[in-house]
């Protein structure tokens, strides 16, 4: 296996920003952050939903997830644009700029809502079955 690394440095932080190339120049971290993030934003979703009524705030619920989705990744992208060009130093910042410009928030929206508005379904078709 091939390690090809991203930043020239001989610190610690460095297996977490190399690029492996059995996994297509993906680092470690970034794959990690790809199988976490969706399964803990359902998790969280499902049970701050439990005791809401989905029938009552259908709108409110579904505008949320998909404009808080959005800012979200407007958000986290210019931290991480922050944080590469202060704290690692770096130059190499297209990953990043690329997020923030584009459709990537709407894309990110969407995957908000519909991640959130299926967990937030199943909480509410979990507690209508223990309620009748």
């Amino acid at each position: 296996m091939a390690l090809e690394p991203i930043f020239a440095s001989s610190d610690s932080t460095s297996f977490f920003v190399t690029s492996v190339a059995i996994l297509g120049g993906l680092s470690p971290l970034i794959l990690l952050s790809y199988l976490i993030h969706p399964s803990l934003f359902f998790i969280v979703v499902y049970f701050a939903s439990m005791k809401s009524d989905l029938g009552k705030h259908y709108v409110a619920v579904s505008l949320s997830l998909f404009f808080g989705g959005i800012s979200g990744v407007l958000v986290g992208s210019l931290l991480g644009l922050y944080a590469q060009l202060v704290a690692l130093s770096s130059t190499s910042t297209g990953a990043t700029s690329q997020l923030v410009a584009g459709i990537g928030p709407i894309f990110a929206g969407l995957f908000a809502f519909f991640a959130g508005f299926s967990a937030t379904s199943l909480a509410h078709l979990k507690a209508q079955g223990h309620q009748g």
